[in-house]
């Protein structure tokens, strides 16, 4: 046995008979009607936190960094007890840059077992007894010990205090594809669609056909032809893709699923361009005005309810967004917007769908009047994307002014927001054409009108939910 292990257990046991012999005397001092009970079993019963520290950076006036204190109250993260196993953590992590360093917790044990804390290193024992407005430094994983009233046995814990390792608020942007790629490419991406965590481009070659290309993953001189007019004809709902082939009336259907086209049954119609689809919904403009949905895969269409005129319907830079309703199973919001030739503003209309009852309810129209201060500007591009819970809007206007702005309730307000970023590269060049697309794995690809590819996520976006509930 080595002098490191014969010194721990001296220590150790030094500490007990200590304990043992304080207890006694504590006994001997007593009345002889004493019933206090000496408890054999000893366990950690719960754990929290406090309030910690977050040491931020604000630019000053001046230009130089400042750092100011953000306290942040930890007391509502929830701490699991594997007591089997000897754990204490937190599923939910910390938000990110909190002072680790200095903690003030609580421990509590049963039947008021001792605490102690060690705070040893490479295999060294050092223990302390815990105090409750004593710091902790629980940047790294510690012992946690919890000795019997009577001071004969001890269980031992792992406390790891778990805490996010990047900004969640902070948006990266990174190049997809080279130059070299891009310029393989059989046409020019000037459309993109994600259909699960695959993203096509859409191009006109010098032919006038329509080439859909896959980009991730990407394969060389892979192309997929249709008529021009699928260039405005291709939409897709998340899980599926639908392109129409207006000169021939096809309509096409593809699923991540088993990665294969099919020929959807299409009757006669008036559809004139297709404009979004949600779970189980398609949207087209009619060609004698209005709106038509179809519930079946594009074989029937109907005229949708409209709570306004018609012809302020967005005609250009077009996007569909659609959200889960939190407060309603089985109800998704639905939001149809893009530009209206003539009008200061985007036009924005919503829709609520129970998907028990497809084909039902009535696009209200959010956008009311041109003086509206919180409405969405027109712009020379324009690409609205759902993202998580918001709608995100990228716009650009003529002399090259980039905009992001977002929406929380349905399109009817916008603010400006600093987390969503354009890729820097491309600040102060004007573009008419703007291609943006949100993938399965929350990431938001884009394409400028310089041909460009572009990949980039909200650091929070990219989390995983753990588990929470266990059966």
């Amino acid at each position: 046995m080595t002098n490191d292990k014969l010194n721990k257990r001296f220590r150790f046991g030094f500490w007990v008979i200590m304990l043992v012999a304080g207890l006694s005397l504590t006994s001997c001092l007593k009345d002889d009607d004493d019933d206090t009970i000496y408890y054999d079993d000893a366990a950690v019963t719960s754990f929290s936190l406090g309030t910690l520290n977050r040491y931020m950076h604000k630019k000053a006036s001046s230009g130089l960094d400042s750092v100011y204190v953000q306290k942040v109250s930890c007391s509502n993260i929830k701490f699991f007890i594997d007591q089997q196993q000897g754990l204490i953590y937190n599923v939910d992590s910390l938000p990110y840059g909190l002072d680790l360093t200095k903690a003030v917790c609580t421990i509590v044990s049963k039947n008021s077992g001792v605490l102690m804390l060690n705070k040893g290193k490479e295999g060294r024992d050092s223990l302390v007894f815990y105090a409750a407005d004593d710091s902790i430094d629980v940047s790294q994983p510690m012992e946690v010990r919890v000795a019997n009233m009577k001071g004969t046995a001890y269980r031992s814990y792992q406390l790891t205090v778990n805490m996010h390792q990047e900004d969640g608020d902070e948006f990266r942007w990174a190049e997809a594809m080279d130059e070299q790629a891009m310029a393989a490419l059989p046409a020019q991406p000037q459309r993109l669609l994600c259909v699960g965590d695959k993203v096509f481009g859409f191009g006109q070659k010098t032919d006038g056909a329509v080439c859909m290309m896959p980009l991730n993953p990407f394969v060389a001189n892979d192309c997929v032809e249709f008529e021009p007019s699928a260039l405005d004809n291709a939409v897709s709902n998340g899980s599926t893709m639908y392109v129409l082939e207006k000169e021939s009336g096809k309509l096409y259907s593809w699923n991540a699923e088993d990665g294969k086209w099919n020929q959807l049954s299409m009757a006669e119609t008036n559809v004139e361009r297709l404009v979004g689809a949600s779970t189980k919904e398609i949207y087209a403009l009619s060609s004698e005005g209005g709106l038509l949905v179809s519930t079946d895969n594009g074989n029937t269409w109907q005229t949708e309810n409209l709570d306004s005129d018609a012809n302020l319907l967005p005609s250009a830079n077009i996007s569909c967004t659609v959200h889960a309703l939190r407060t309603n199973d089985g109800m998704e919001r639905v939001m149809l917007i893009g530009t209206c030739e003539g009008r200061s503003t985007a036009m924005a209309w919503m829709k609520i769908v129970d998907l028990a009852t497809p084909g039902a309810g009535t696009w209200m129209l959010v956008t009311a009047t041109e003086d509206d201060l919180w409405a969405l500007p027109q712009q020379d591009a324009l690409s609205v994307i759902g993202y998580g819970d918001v709608d995100v809007a990228y716009g650009m206007a003529a002399d090259g002014t980039q905009s992001v702005m977002q929406s929380m309730d349905g399109g009817v307000t916008w603010k400006g927001d600093n987390d969503y970023t354009w890729p820097i590269t491309l600040e102060a060049q004007p573009t008419s054409k703007l291609a943006v697309a949100v993938d399965g794995s929350n990431f938001i690809w884009m394409i400028p009108g310089d041909g460009s590819l572009w990949r980039g996520r909200l650091n929070k976006m990219g989390w995983k939910d753990v588990q929470m509930v266990f059966q």
